[in-house]
């Protein structure tokens, strides 16, 4: 069957350099295999090509992804101080309670190193431009929507940047859904419609006429991270807007003998959470007392040691369960947990 309408002509020119990179070509070849990618193309042979990707640490991925896709920090970043209260989605799904944990934990510890998945512009609901900007943190920011990573660049965060999606398969080019943009709206507001991109396949059906459609990069978070030379991290922050966030994590935090991350921020949505309890994070516990109804905050438990576990209580109004267990974090952070 025939390729129907790609989406956006330079999502050719993103397909061929990710297929080339996971099939070990060299660039001499991109001029060969473009005729191949034209949108009148079989789908088979996208197919042909994506199958053959290489493992998620192979070396010569890795080093086309650096060399290529991530952007390091600009030479003058922006390091002004930010208030909390200046942002006008501060409100929004308790953000600027977050904030307020997140600033109160680090306050006092040496500057830290983030990864960031859905940064959107780099400003809009971000769980750690107060962490850079207050407490000169940095990291990783990934964002996919063209669009939004203009923005992101343009904002000159101090952190590397890629336009990457995340997903749980190896490396190949997917279609990013994007909500169409109403330009006499607010920025806040453009930003709002901006992060609600996602992937085709986690698309409504009554959203599909709404938006646009176009090429992304996608690899799994480990592929990226290790082409971004970051194997410790000391806090890893998903909202990408959809309801297995936690699954597109598992190759990371379950390699435990390559990566090190210190502490997890997930954003859950509604509709998840209305069927389902919040889930369990394999080799971390819930930090209860830091986390609000739709975000949740963990910790690794090899960074925990247990201080009590016959003392009770119940932090939030939300919260099923009660804290029962008391830990030391990182040696200077209290930690309740139900487990």
């Amino acid at each position: 069957m025939a390729c129907q309408g790609l989406p956006n002509p330079s999502g050719i020119v993103v397909l061929i350099l990710l297929i080339a990179a996971t099939s070990h070509y060299s660039y001499h070849t991109l001029n060969d295999l473009q005729e191949r990618f034209r949108p009148d193309c079989n789908q088979g042979c996208i197919q042909h090509h994506v199958a053959g990707a290489p493992k998620w640490n192979d070396k010569d991925l890795l080093e086309t992804i650096k060399e290529n896709f991530i952007v390091p920090p600009p030479i003058h970043p922006n390091r002004s101080v930010i208030d909390i209260n200046f942002f006008v989605w501060k409100d929004l799904i308790d953000w600027d309670k977050i904030q307020n944990y997140l600033l109160e934990l680090w306050k006092d510890r040496p500057p830290g190193t983030f990864v960031e998945i859905g940064a959107v512009d780099g400003e809009f609901m971000s769980q750690t431009l107060l962490l850079e900007r207050n407490l000169s943190w940095s990291g990783l920011l990934i964002e996919p929507d063209p669009r939004s990573f203009k923005l992101l660049r343009d904002n000159h965060r101090n952190a590397s940047i890629t336009d990457f999606c995340v997903l749980q398969e190896p490396p190949k080019a997917e279609i990013l859904w994007m909500h169409h943009l109403a330009n006499d709206l607010p920025q806040q507001y453009i930003a709002l419609m901006m992060a609600r991109s996602k992937l085709a396949f986690d698309t409504l059906v009554q959203e599909i006429d709404r938006g646009s459609r176009v090429y992304v990069k996608c690899a799994p978070l480990s592929t990226l991270l290790l082409a971004a030379s970051m194997t410790k991290i000391d806090f890893l922050s998903i909202a990408t807007g959809t309801s297995n966030d936690q699954e597109k994590l598992t190759d990371v935090t379950k390699s435990t003998k390559v990566f090190d991350v210190k502490t997890l921020l997930i954003q859950y949505t509604r509709s998840y959470l209305l069927g389902h309890p919040y889930p369990e994070i394999k080799g971390y516990l819930h930090d209860m007392g830091r986390s609000a109804l739709l975000v949740r905050f963990y910790w690794r438990k090899s960074h925990c040691q247990l201080l009590d576990k016959n003392t009770c209580k119940r932090l939030n109004y939300w919260d099923l369960m009660e804290a029962c267990f008391k830990y030391l974090c990182d040696g200077h952070a209290t930690v309740w947990s139900y487990e």
